[in-house]
């Protein structure tokens, strides 16, 4: 690789070291200390860091498991990983790939100690909004936790409510937070708990025009709604769940 590499008899660093990872690539400055639990220091600069290949292959372990109907799985989730060592990162991208979410520059950090994980994401460009995210895992409680908040503002709401319902345009904001906890899937999707919330602005519901539609109720009721081109424009839409 490009970059200074050192080997000492209780560490390993590396300085603007370049690395290719999947379809991940950038550079990375740091060091890991050989002790009793290991601890990796770094800093990471990325072109891009895409997540999908990861995503995918989870998906495909959970089809595996049997646990991909809904309800999910028995089987204990393992934790020690977060246990195996420590870890202090900080990492900015260019953007970041997750299957069809394409996120612009990027910044986070990772702090993993005593199986305890803790990631900030303290600044995202996203749909031509920004936005800002929380992720605490803890691997070492009786009960292992998940809990993870995001704030969204200024996003691009078609786009972005594609995901599930894309017939909404307009600028608006988005918070969401979960948590959940357990030792298998079963249990912590029964125990998800949380809240959120979105409110967009001077834009339209798109495919159906609400005050024809209910001038023409009497026609319309007999022939069903009958998705187009018409849209109806509003101010100001806000919900919470």
């Amino acid at each position: 690789p490009d970059g200074t590499v050192a080997m000492e008899a209780d560490r390993f660093t590396f300085d603007k070291t370049a690395f290719t990872l999947d379809k991940s690539s950038g550079l990375v400055t740091g060091e890991v200390v050989f002790a009793d639990k290991p601890k990796v220091t770094a800093g990471l600069a990325m072109s891009i860091l895409d997540v999908t290949p990861y995503m995918i292959a989870a998906g495909a372990a959970d089809g595996a498991r049997g646990g991909g109907g809904g309800g999910g799985g028995n089987a204990p989730i393992d934790f020690s990983g977060l246990q195996a060592f420590d870890a202090d990162l900080n990492l900015k991208a260019d953007s970041i790939v997750a299957d069809d979410i394409k996120i612009g520059p990027a910044a986070l950090t990772v702090a993993l100690a005593g199986g305890k994980l803790n990631a900030s994401l303290t600044e995202m460009a996203l749909y031509s909004g920004t936005g800002r995210g929380a992720l605490a895992v803890d691997g070492a409680a009786a009960k292992p936790s998940v809990a993870a908040s995001f704030q969204l503002e200024r996003i691009d709401a078609q786009p972005f409510l594609t995901i599930g319902f894309g017939r909404i345009a307009g600028r608006g904001n988005f918070t969401f937070e979960l948590s959940a906890a357990g030792r298998n899937e079963k249990v912590l999707i029964g125990s998800l708990a949380g809240r959120g919330s979105m409110n967009v602005q001077n834009g339209a519901i798109l495919g159906i025009d609400i005050p024809r539609m209910l001038q023409g109720l009497s026609v319309d009721t007999l022939l069903g709604w009958r998705p187009g081109n018409d849209r109806t424009n509003f101010d100001q839409v806000a919900a919470s769940f």
